[in-house]
């Protein structure tokens, strides 16, 4: 398999392995979200010197021109392997201080969602910048089952190419056998360079319906099925 994908697929392979984001895909919190967040300031003022507050809006502020000067917006985690510490250590510290329990609890539809898939042989996979120690916990919580694909297992971060290069690399899957599901344009344009097509969802409210999109995305011969 080499980095420009394989153009050999089956028409009956295509999409057999559907590789899932995680935040606000899998799930939509509110509270687990601001959580995040506030983990991740606490770590941009400790790595600075600077207030929560002053760490906050310094970090936005540097997020936004970022998007601003190249044309896509990109998610916080992102952000502080470029600017502020290796993704070892930002991970690490995720480890020691996000957590799932209090925040999310198991989802019937969802987990239906998941049998029916299964049951038209899709491979299921977790493909996100989150940890593995808190995407193993919050499947859990959910209760579902996945494999993960995390930025501290393959060392790379989306929007790279290589963390999708790398996902495809760790599941034994060729990129066009594939579909990228999640609600960013990080999620999306990154995998179609490798011949992955997208689904880009509003949130986990579209994922419970996800497998009537994938029919739509085969039936039109698109690349990406954008909600």
């Amino acid at each position: 398999m080499d980095k420009a994908g394989i153009s050999n697929v089956g028409a009956a392979e295509r999409g057999r392995t559907l590789l899932f984001d995680f935040d606000n895909t899998l799930y939509t919190n509110r509270r687990m979200a601001e959580h995040q967040a506030d983990v991740l300031y606490r770590f941009v003022a400790e790595k600075t010197g600077l207030s929560l507050e002053e760490a906050k809006r310094s970090f936005d502020e540097r997020l936004r021109k970022f998007a601003q000067q190249f044309g896509v917006p990109v998610s916080r985690s992102w952000g502080i392997p470029i600017w502020y510490a290796s993704g070892a250590e930002w991970n690490a510290y995720r480890d020691e201080h996000i957590a799932a329990r209090g925040y999310l609890e198991r989802d019937e539809r969802l987990i239906a969602v998941f049998e029916r898939l299964r049951s038209q042989r899709f491979d299921l996979a977790v493909a996100s910048n989150s940890p593995q120690k808190f995407i193993r916990e919050a499947l859990g919580l959910l209760g579902i089952e996945a494999k993960v694909v995390s930025s501290d297992l393959v060392h790379a971060f989306k929007p790279s190419i290589d963390f999708f290069w790398l996902a495809t690399h760790h599941l034994e899957v060729q990129p066009e056998a594939c579909i990228s599901i999640g609600d960013r344009d990080c999620d999306i344009s990154p995998a179609n360079a490798l011949g992955i097509r997208g689904i880009r969802v509003r949130s986990v409210q579209d994922v419970y319906h996800i497998d009537d999109y994938i029919q739509r995305l085969d039936k039109s011969g698109e690349t990406n099925l954008l909600l």
